[in-house]
């Protein structure tokens, strides 16, 4: 019956393992001040190996953006995680 139980358990321990909860993509956000009136603006998304990035929604053009969230689901071969939303705000200057 030992055997039997260490042998189930040893089975289990990859499955209970993988559903950690996993956050594969690390966002950083900064600006660069091009004159008075203009910024450029950088979102950069770190995603680890074997990862795919998504959208969730197609943009709806131009905006004037200093705070917001970007939303995003990603998947690799064999799962997709839940879409997260992450906010941010970039620091464009100002008074």
């Amino acid at each position: 019956m030992k055997k039997l139980f260490t042998t189930l358990l040893l089975f289990a321990l990859p499955i209970l393992a993988s559903t950690q909860i996993k956050n594969p993509v690390k966002w950083s956000f900064a600006s660069k001040k091009n004159n008075d009136k203009t910024y450029e603006l950088h979102m950069t998304a770190a995603i680890d190996p074997g990862w795919h990035l998504y959208a969730q929604e197609a943009g709806k053009g131009p905006a004037n953006i200093t705070k917001g969230a970007v939303e995003f689901m990603v998947c690799n071969d064999h799962q997709c995680l839940p879409p997260k939303e992450i906010e941010f705000a970039i620091d464009v200057g100002g008074q």
